[in-house]
């Protein structure tokens, strides 16, 4: 699993993030300034980096 999130989101923090990530094997985290919690989706360079993780499961 892919978690990406935007340090200002607030929907959810860096602490519930990395929690997260930390209690499920085999994900990670990709985290973001300035996108917020929508504009991360449609980022190149965070599609880009799920994808890659995606493609190496």
């Amino acid at each position: 699993m892919a978690i990406a999130l935007s340090v200002i989101s607030r929907e959810s923090s860096l602490q519930e993030s990395e929690a997260i990530t930390l209690s499920w094997q085999g994900s990670q985290l990709i985290v973001t300034e300035g996108l917020g919690h929508n504009r991360i989706l449609r980022d190149e360079q965070v599609i880009q980096q799920a994808v890659k993780f995606i493609k190496e499961a």
